[in-house]
């Protein structure tokens, strides 16, 4: 009977004091309410870019990289070493008996969002002249393709939405000059199409 009364004492104390701690508890349970939207919307982003990854995955194709370098942007290999790869057994052949391997340039250039923000870096990447061979979901939505060799630019339609200056007939100003935009190309809304907005032959 003692620890019954104690249990009820306990509980209507409590109960009398809730007034006065209903701010402080609001101010926790909004907190903690904040903490958790922020992380759903920090593992939402990472799942969305997963999902866009793996749709422009393909699994015949592969990316050969430097051996201290994990991202494209960060590998280097020098041009003796080239034959190798593409001579290399498992490459695949085109109808030619051609490997269908090419050789890739990444670079950048500033780019001013249309909505305004601080000047963006978007990624410029080189094709060799197997290069849509390699890549055949690029398809050319307007204008055309560049000319191999030239100082041309095709640009993908995700970044001309994004961003100023993108449009086919402007010029891009490079370090050797200004490389006009010849085309625009869609690689069916993955992140190629996205993240390497331009891509001028090697």
């Amino acid at each position: 009977m003692t620890s019954l009364r104690q249990i009820l004492a306990v509980t209507g104390l409590n109960l009398r004091n809730l007034p006065s701690r209903l701010w402080p508890s609001l101010v926790i349970v909004a907190g903690m309410g904040a903490a958790i939207g922020v992380l759903v919307s920090i593992l939402s982003l990472a799942e969305g870019y997963v999902q866009v990854e793996r749709r422009t995955g393909d699994p015949g194709r592969a990316i050969i990289l430097s051996e201290s370098a994990d991202t494209e942007g960060l590998s280097a290999i020098s041009r003796g070493v080239l034959g190798d790869i593409v001579g290399a057994a498992g490459i695949a052949k085109d109808t030619d008996g051609a490997s269908l391997a090419d050789p890739e340039y990444i670079n950048s250039f500033h780019a001013n969002p249309k909505s305004g923000g601080l000047v963006r870096l978007l990624v410029l990447r080189g094709i060799g002249r197997k290069g849509l061979a390699v890549r055949p979901e690029l398809k050319i939505v307007s204008g055309r393709m560049f000319r191999p060799g030239a100082r041309e630019l095709i640009i993908g339609t995700a970044s001309q939405q994004g961003f100023r200056g993108l449009e086919v007939g402007d010029k891009l100003l490079m370090q050797d000059g200004e490389w006009p935009i010849v085309g625009s190309f869609t690689t069916g809304g993955d992140i190629l199409e996205d993240k390497c907005s331009a891509m001028p032959t090697l």
